[in-house]
């Protein structure tokens, strides 16, 4: 129990001194800080009113065991990301291995991390809006409920953190191990081991399966000597391994189709409007990004180092990332927007406007995730491994990708606002001074942010 105290005191003052020195930390726990606190106020209210409305119409006992399984669901799952991430994806599980502690305390090391970096806010979030609207709603008849979210929730966080590890060891047969030495038994402690050492013994050459034309585009880009090219190179091989890529194809392919029913509903509703084509393929590369390139500089991890002390300068590095976004992700909303505004028969100009719409808004949303990832910057953190790349290049799992894809959405509401309020080529206009200004300021934030970092 001592070397368990011990550890647990260790990680809270690592993650004390992180906060008080680390400006991308400190700049993190600000945003989410801001976003959840906003979230609260109007998801507690929005709940409320409709905790109510159940009780009102005799079916609250049934909406309620929907929301209390939902909330638990969605702590396991989180605690879950986390344990992989935190467990598997960073140095600290190997300086753990070389110590000479036991399987348990490795465990709570882990647990520990996990309560303090992971779900402290998100599930103080997550369990705390719920149960506030209970009490709102219901005054005291709410607080069985609220004590049974917490509690539940709690336990869900427990056994999601273990249930990446029971599935691992399935997956790899590894449950024999315990008759060749590993120590933990088959609890959540001997799991987390054997993970741990197939994790560290595990072939880590990449398998080339690359797209097919992908060789001669990257063979085309090597004839540009621009830093801009060899990241569109490197970007363009590496995602065309992985079979993340290929369900967000498939996946943006589904949301395609999906478009004329939703246009027919908005339609049926008196909404929608000569700018949903724009902002539908907009929201669609959003997403894109949302799933799989949330943050431009953070995802290089110990790799931005090598850009740092490149003869390379910030602003260059920026404009780099912001080119290739550029190419993918606004010749992605290009695409589609003229694609669906051609589908609705608006022709070629109405094709035209809509493109350029789509564009503009998503210029502005490349260059914020752009700048603002550097604010989600981190220096140490190793991708050596397939599961590493996965977690730290393309799951949104920190508060500033968090916060970043938030503040993409509302950017976007406010170009469909323009749209809906000045159409035709002053809204353009307005368009284009809203995009130029975000990236303004969200460049200069990267720049600044990347010279602090070199010095």
């Amino acid at each position: 129990m001592r070397t368990i105290a011990l550890v647990y005191r260790t990680a809270r003052r690592e993650l004390h001194n992180a906060r008080r020195k680390d400006v991308r930390m400190r700049t993190g726990a600000r945003l989410g800080a801001a976003l959840g606190l906003g979230l609260a106020w109007w998801g507690a209210g929005a709940l409320a009113a409709r905790v109510a409305a159940w009780q009102s119409g005799g079916v609250l006992g049934g909406w309620l065991g929907l929301l209390l399984l939902g909330a638990w669901w969605g702590a396991a799952l989180w605690s879950a990301a986390g344990a992989l991430r935190l467990g598997l994806a960073g140095e600290e599980q190997r300086s753990l291995l070389t110590l000479p502690l036991g399987a348990r305390e490795r465990w709570h090391a882990l647990l520990g991390r996990l309560a303090a970096e992971w779900l402290g806010g998100t599930l103080l979030l997550g369990l705390g809006v719920p149960a506030a609207a209970l009490l709102l709603a219901l005054g005291a008849a709410g607080l069985p409920w609220a004590l049974a979210l917490a509690a539940g929730g709690a336990l869900a966080a427990y056994l999601g953190a273990a249930a990446p590890f029971l599935l691992l060891a399935a997956r790899d047969r590894l449950l024999g191990w315990a008759e060749r030495g590993v120590p933990g038994g088959l609890g959540p402690a001997g799991l987390y081991a054997r993970a741990c050492y197939a994790a560290e013994a595990r072939d880590r050459a990449p398998l080339a399966r690359t797209l097919p034309g992908a060789g001669a585009l990257a063979r085309a880009l090597e004839q540009w000597r621009t830093p801009a090219a060899a990241l569109l190179r490197r970007g363009l091989l590496a995602q065309s391994r992985r079979w993340s890529f290929w369900g967000r194809v498939c996946g943006t392919a589904l949301l395609v189709t999906l478009y004329p029913t939703l246009s027919r509903m908005l339609a049926d509703q008196g909404l929608g409007g000569s700018a949903l084509p724009a902002l539908y393929a907009a929201a669609l590369a959003l997403l894109t990004i949302a799933d799989g390139a949330s943050s431009p500089l953070g995802a290089e991890g110990e790799r931005l180092s090598l850009f740092l002390v490149a003869p390379l300068s910030a602003g260059a590095l920026l404009r780099a990332k912001l080119t290739v976004f550029t190419l993918l992700f606004v010749g992605e909303a290009v695409a589609l927007g003229a694609a669906l505004a051609l589908r609705d028969g608006r022709g070629l100009a109405g094709a035209a406007c809509a493109a350029a719409l789509a564009g503009l808004a998503m210029l502005g949303v490349c260059a914020l995730f752009v700048g603002g990832s550097a604010a989600d910057v981190d220096l140490v953190t190793p991708i050596d491994t397939p599961a590493a790349a996965f977690l730290h290049e393309e799951v949104p799992a920190t508060l500033v990708r968090l916060a970043l894809i938030g503040l993409a959405g509302l950017l976007l509401a406010a170009h469909g606002a323009l749209a809906a309020w000045l159409p035709g080529a002053w809204g353009l206009a307005a368009q284009a001074a809203l995009s130029a200004a975000v990236a303004m300021a969200a460049l200069a934030f990267g720049r600044r942010a990347l010279t602090r970092l070199a010095r």
